[in-house]
């Protein structure tokens, strides 16, 4: 039996992968200018498979610690930014990579920022 988590893992993977079928499709009628398409479909893809659940997880199950989700979602974006930008130049490698550097700051920051309440909490 399916768990959960399983579940919602699994519907994220169904619309991420129904997300990259309506970007390529939106490609081969209408077209993206330049390589936005690529741009579209990485963030599609992180915010319906990876991100969206993963928060949605943090909220219903409390058991695995945000760190840990934060985490998740910030490997994701560096193994599918390098996916994504393969064949992408400019300014769209330029967006998918400030992406990745901002979720990878947010989450040095977070990890600074509860360090410092946890040592504020330790002294009193």
């Amino acid at each position: 039996m399916l768990s959960y988590e399983n579940r919602v893992v699994a519907g994220a993977g169904l619309a991420a992968v129904l997300c990259l079928g309506a970007v390529t499709f939106i490609e081969l009628r209408v077209g993206f200018p330049g390589d936005w398409a690529s741009v579209v479909a990485f963030v599609l893809f992180m915010l319906f498979g990876f991100a969206i659940p993963q928060v949605y997880l943090l909220r219903a199950d409390p058991s695995v610690s945000r760190v840990s989700r934060m985490g998740v979602i910030t490997l994701m974006l560096i193994v599918l930014a390098s996916v994504f930008s393969t064949d992408v130049t400019g300014v769209e490698l330029t967006v998918i990579w400030g992406i990745v550097g901002v979720s990878v700051a947010a989450i040095f920051v977070y990890e600074v920022r509860d360090g410092y309440l946890q040592s504020l909490r330790n002294e009193t």
